[in-house]
C-alpha cells in the first residue's frame, strides 16, 4: 500500500476495490446478471453470445480501473484528503 493513505483511508480504498469488483461480477459469467437482463429486453435476433462479445471491452476497462486504484491508492482518498484538509 502506498504511503499517500493512511490507516483511517485504508478501508475507503479497500471498498472502492470491493466496489469494482462487485461491479465486474454483474457482466462476467457465470452470474451475469447485467447480461442476462439485458437478454431478456433485447430483440429476439441478438444473442447472448453478441451481448457477450460486446462486453468484453468494458470488462477490460474495469479490470484496467481496478489495477490502477489497487497501485495507486491515493487515487481513491485523493478527495477526502482534499476535504479533510480544506
Amino acid at each position: 500500500m502506498s504511503a499517500m493513505v493512511t490507516q483511517s483511508w485504508a478501508p475507503l480504498w479497500f471498498a472502492m476495490l470491493f466496489c469494482i469488483t462487485m461491479h465486474i461480477s454483474y457482466i462476467t459469467p457465470p452470474f451475469a446478471y447485467s447480461i442476462f437482463y439485458l437478454k431478456g429486453i433485447a430483440p429476439a435476433e441478438v444473442k447472448l453470445t453478441d451481448i457477450y462479445r460486446g462486453c468484453i471491452p468494458f470488462i477490460g476497462i474495469q479490470f484496467l480501473a481496478w489495477l490502477i486504484l489497487y497501485l495507486w491508492p491515493s487515487i481513491a482518498t485523493y478527495l477526502p484528503n482534499v476535504m479533510r484538509l480544506g
